[in-house]
């Protein structure tokens, strides 16, 4: 049996890069508008949405634990697959470049693209590099 696990995210879109930086969790307004809501984690960025553009991002994910993330591929792939979406461009590959991390002193860079085929987005990837931070193992019962 296959579990799907949904990740939601609320974009916004805000004007700029400061504003971004500006963006601060107020944990009571949460609570109260995003808690429940079919999409807790918030996810701000600034930046052009056409493809080949550089976005500026930082993603709070209390309700899973998580003050601030420095790099959320999946946030990532899930904008590149909105963006694509809402583009005119019939067939291609459009691609975004993502920093996120900066205002917490761990920079990085995603790579976010969507493929277009026919006017329908077919595909969402994101890659980047990465650093190893941890290494373990688990084992998962049987049946799970």
């Amino acid at each position: 049996m296959v579990r799907e696990r949904r990740l939601p995210f609320c974009f916004i879109h805000l004007a700029n890069k400061e504003a971004v930086d500006r963006a601060a969790l107020d944990r009571t307004a949460w609570a109260a508008s995003f808690a429940e809501a079919w999409a807790p984690s918030l996810f701000f960025f600034a930046g052009e949405l056409a493809p080949a553009s550089r976005l500026y991002a930082r993603m709070f994910a209390p309700a899973y634990g998580i003050v601030e993330d420095p790099a959320t591929g999946s946030a990532s792939a899930a904008l590149a697959g909105y963006l694509s979406d809402r583009s005119p461009i019939r067939d291609g590959t459009l691609i975004w470049q993502v920093n996120q991390g900066v205002a917490m002193g761990r920079p990085s860079l995603i790579e976010a693209s969507a493929e277009r085929s026919h006017g329908r987005t077919t595909k969402v990837k994101v890659g980047g590099f990465t650093v190893l931070v941890g290494e373990g193992s688990m084992t998962v019962p049987a049946g799970y």
